[in-house]
């Protein structure tokens, strides 16, 4: 629908955006403003969404900043309490512009605001989009954020699409934990894409809770999930095999702890490799956990955990703490800030086991140990700083997204540093000292898990 005359001058009356194109910094003047179009434009409905959305063109095509933010205040407005008339007349709206000539990025643009406001009625023309490349993955995290519907839309998309857009259902379906997806993810396992694999593998560990669990061929899931991270290596063996330890956790967590045994006594017989130590650790836990033992026995012993899943227990927790850190699915969860964590007990000599998942790069913390910090840091994880013989080993660290265990070994003057298995560096002047342990809060989000300590007698 062309814009009207009346929208067109809505749409001008908007303040003009900063020199960067957005409407950020604004005035009082310029919020009332806004305002006071974005009820014009809301008292316009269908009219307003058909005009501004004709309004808009590719990038580099011409000048929309104006509509495209008009139509981003409709989307935002729609979405507030006691709104949902508007909200389903928004995005019947919107869902009608999708497949047709309009240019894919203006699609894809479309398909973003539905991802907010979108509702059960836009579902079908969304799972349309699926099988097109440019808007496969738009698509997918509006199906998602909807969740009605969603899964059966996704699976009838996969068998048609390949590549990027394959890889993005499949993980789609693991974030739905859609049970119905259990055998098209198993058949993934087997796909030639090492990446579509892992993806797969992520999607049936995630399924495996207390409801789906019991919708799948337990057996034939877990004797794929194992032979798959058995045959690959390198990174797609790490990913796989962190796969099966989530499947474990979340089959243990559903009541199928024999299942849940059976994963975890596989990684601890057949990870036997240094590199993969914390793997074997992880897998003794999980043992541990469920009251039993596997054949080789565990080199945890001795050790009691700092962090207990679900608690600050332990460490000291201020009227700022919530500001930089919570506890979330069992992690303790670094969000932001500058708020430091220290435990409540000190130790002078002990070792030191813990696991960490950067969110992303540029990633910022630290370990304090006696006072002195050893970085984590992207390009720097592992640096104990003012020491020139314990450097940074970013080399033997995982990629943001993935687990890394660091083992600390705090003896007299003597501090080693091992990174997933291997060691990273010993240094023997180290000032013996004792004092609570710490981890550095500098503004990144980074998730700690399996943190326990072994202290040792001088």
């Amino acid at each position: 629908m062309p814009a009207s005359e009346e929208l067109k001058g809505l749409v001008s009356r908007l303040p003009d955006p900063d020199q960067n194109g957005t409407y950020a910094n604004l005035d009082l003047d310029k919020v009332q403003r806004i305002e006071w179009v974005a009820a014009g434009l809301e008292m316009l409905g269908r009219e307003a969404v058909l005009g501004l959305i004709d309004l808009l063109v590719e990038p580099g095509k011409g000048d929309d900043v104006k509509p495209r933010f008009a139509l981003h205040l409709l989307a935002v407005r729609a979405t507030r309490p006691g709104k949902e008339r508007i909200r389903a007349e928004f995005s019947r709206a919107v869902a009608s512009q999708l497949g047709g000539g309009r240019p894919k990025a203006v699609q894809a643009y479309l398909i973003e605001r539905l991802q907010w406001t979108g509702t059960g009625a836009v579902v079908e023309p969304l799972g349309k989009a699926l099988v097109d490349p440019e808007l496969c993955d738009p698509a997918a995290r509006a199906l998602v954020a909807i969740r009605e519907g969603a899964a059966e839309q996704l699976l009838q998309a996969l068998p048609k699409v390949r590549g990027a857009s394959r890889r993005s259902l499949i993980t789609k379906l693991g974030m739905l934990k859609a049970r119905e997806a259990g055998d098209a993810l198993r058949q993934a396992l087997a796909d030639s894409d090492p990446e579509t694999r892992v993806a797969a593998a992520w999607g049936l560990a995630r399924i495996a809770d207390a409801s789906a669990a019991d919708g799948l061929d337990l057996f034939e899931l877990l004797l794929a999930l194992l032979n798959c991270a058995e045959v690959h290596a390198g990174w797609e063996r790490i990913n796989e095999t962190d796969a099966c330890l989530a499947l474990a956790e979340n089959l243990a967590t559903a009541g199928k702890k024999d299942a849940a045994a059976g994963i975890y006594a596989h990684l601890a017989k057949t990870r036997r490799d240094p590199s993969e130590r914390h793997v074997r650790a992880a897998a003794e836990r999980g043992l541990a956990a469920l009251g039993q033992t596997s054949a080789g026995g565990s080199d945890e012993e001795g050790f009691r955990p700092l962090f207990d899943g679900k608690s600050f227990a332990g460490w000291k927790v201020g009227e700022n703490t919530p500001k930089s850190w919570r506890i979330e699915s069992g992690l303790l969860v670094l969000t932001g800030g500058s708020n430091h964590l220290f435990t409540q007990g000190e130790f002078a000599d002990f070792i030191l086991r813990l696991q960490w998942r950067a969110a992303k790069k540029g990633y910022n913390s630290g370990l304090f140990v006696r006072g002195r910090q050893i970085q984590l840091a992207d390009g720097q994880a592992g640096m104990l700083f003012a020491s020139k013989s314990a450097p940074g080993v970013p080399q033997l660290h995982n990629p943001p997204g993935q687990w890394n265990e660091w083992e600390v070994t705090c003896v007299g003057r003597k501090l080693s540093l091992k990174v997933n298995g291997k060691p990273a560096w010993e240094i023997d002047d180290f000032k013996p000292a004792r004092g609570p342990l710490g981890i550095e809060a500098e503004g990144q989000p980074i998730d700690f898990r399996h943190i326990r300590i072994k202290t040792l007698a001088k």
